[in-house]
C-alpha cells in the first residue's frame, strides 16, 4: 500500500496515470511478482518538484512503510552525484579534466604499464568509462573493521579483499564500465582538496541543493538512519547491511527520489537558464554532453551521466531525458505507450518522474540497489 505522498495539490486521476502507466500492469502486482517490497516516485513538472509518493515498506521484516522520507541507497546513481563534485573541483582550479590523474595523486598513484605508456588516464576518460580500468569481480567486500582506506582498496591490500585496480586497454580507446574508476576518482578528489569526499559532496553539492536526506557518510548519520530502507535480497527478504565508508563515489550515495529531483532540476535549469546553484552552465552542459561518440557504447555516455538514446536539449535548451548510468532514468510523465520504450517524441520538456525501488543484484558491491534490475523488471 502506499506509503503516503508529499508535493503540489494534483488531479489524483494524473498521479494514477503516472504510476499505472510507468509499470506493466498495476503497481502492486509488479512489485508482488518481482519480490520488490519498497518503491517510492517523485515527479518533475516546471522545474518543481509537482508529487512525491511511496509505496510498500523500508522493511518488511519488521513491517515498516516506505515513506518519500525513506533514504535508499543509490548505487549507480552515485555517480552522476560524484562527477558534479569533480567538476566544481575543475572549475575551482583544482583538477584538471583532460590532465594525467598521476601528476595530482598524492595518496596513491594509477600503475603504469604498457598501456598507460600510449595514452593517459584523465578525470574526463574515468567519469565516461573510458579510462580501461579494471572492474572488481565479486565488488568492494572486506574484513573490516578495522575499514580499508581508499588506497587499500585500490592496491587490493587487507582488509580490502579485491584485487588491485589497473588498466587494461589503452585509454581512450575502449568503453569499460568501471566502479574501480570511480573510486580513483574519489582518491583523486580527496588528494586535490584535502578533505573527505564524503565532505566535499555535502559542501558542494547537497547543501546548495538543500538535499538534506544525501549523504556517502558511512555509517549513516543517527538522522537518516532511522529512515533508512532495510537491503532485501531477489526474494524481498532483510538482509543485513555492508558498507565500506572509504570507498562511496561509485555507489554509496544515499538519498530520496526528491532529493534526487532537485539535483536534476538544477541541471535542467543550467539547461534552460543558464543558472545553476552548484556548476557552471558551461560545466554543466559538459557533463551532459555525449563525451566519446566514436567508441563503441560510447555514445550515450556523459560525465557520470548516460544519456538516452538519440536524446539531446529541446529548442529551449533544456535537456530533454538523462539517466544515471544504469540505474536510474529521468522520464516524461507523460509516459508513451509501451512502458520501458522512450523515443525522442514522447519527451515533453520538464515533465519528468523518478523512481527509486529498493531490490538487491548479485553483485556483492551493490547491497542496496536502486532502480536497477528491479527496475528494469517493473518497465
Amino acid at each position: 500500500g502506499s506509503g503516503g505522498g508529499s508535493g503540489r495539490s494534483h488531479p489524483v486521476p494524473r498521479v494514477d496515470a503516472v504510476e499505472n502507466g510507468l509499470f506493466v500492469g498495476a503497481l502492486d502486482e509488479q512489485m508482488a511478482r518481482n519480490h520488490v517490497p519498497g518503491v517510492s516516485i517523485a515527479v518533475i513538472d516546471d522545474y518543481e518538484i509537482a508529487w512525491a509518493r511511496a509505496h510498500g515498506l523500508a522493511d518488511a521484516g519488521r513491517r515498516r512503510e516506505a515513506t518519500p522520507e525513506t533514504v535508499f541507497q543509490a548505487s549507480s546513481i552515485s555517480k552522476a552525484v560524484t562527477a558534479a563534485v569533480a567538476l566544481k573541483l575543475v572549475e575551482q582550479g583544482l583538477l584538471d579534466l583532460d590532465g594525467n590523474v598521476n601528476d595530482t595523486l598524492t595518496s596513491w598513484e594509477v600503475p603504469e604499464n604498457a598501456f598507460t605508456a600510449q595514452s593517459e588516464v584523465t578525470l574526463r576518460r574515468l567519469l565516461a568509462h573510458a579510462a580501461c580500468v579494471n572492474r572488481p569481480q565479486g565488488g568492494f567486500g572486506h574484513d573490516g573493521p578495522p575499514y580499508p582506506t581508499t588506497s587499500n582498496v585500490l592496491n587490493g591490500e587487507r582488509p580490502a579483499d579485491n584485487a588491485p585496480a589497473r588498466v587494461e586497454c589503452v585509454p581512450g580507446t575502449e568503453i569499460r564500465s568501471s566502479n574501480f574508476g570511480y573510486v580513483i576518482v574519489q582518491q583523486l578528489v580527496e588528494d586535490a582538496a584535502g578533505r573527505p569526499f564524503p565532505e566535499l559532496a555535502r559542501e558542494l553539492v547537497f547543501d546548495p541543493l538543500a538535499m538534506a536526506s544525501s549523504t556517502f557518510a558511512q555509517p549513516l548519520p543517527e538522522s537518516l538512519e532511522a529512515r533508512a530502507a532495510v537491503p532485501h535480497d531477489e526474494n524481498g527478504q532483510p538482509q543485513a547491511r555492508s558498507f565500506n565508508p572509504h570507498a562511496v563515489a561509485q555507489g554509496g550515495l544515499w538519498t530520496t527520489p526528491s532529493d534526487l529531483a532537485r539535483f536534476l532540476i538544477d541541471f535542467m535549469l543550467a539547461g534552460s537558464t543558464g543558472t545553476s546553484r552548484i556548476l557552471s552552465e558551461a560545466a554543466s552542459r559538459e557533463m551532459l554532453r555525449s563525451q566519446f561518440p566514436e567508441l563503441e557504447g560510447g555514445g550515450f555516455l556523459g560525465l557520470g551521466f548516460a544519456l538516452l538514446e538519440e536524446m539531446s536539449y529541446d529548442a529551449a535548451g533544456r535537456p530533454r531525458a538523462l539517466s544515471f548510468r544504469e540505474h536510474g532514468w529521468l522520464l516524461p510523465a507523460d509516459l508513451p505507450e509501451q512502458p520501458g520504450h522512450v523515443a525522442p517524441q514522447d519527451l515533453h520538456g520538464l515533465e519528468a518522474l523518478l523512481v527509486l525501488a529498493d531490490v538487491s543484484l548479485v553483485e556483492a558491491d551493490s547491497q542496496v540497489p536502486v532502480a536497477g534490475t528491479g527496475y528494469h523488471d517493473l518497465v
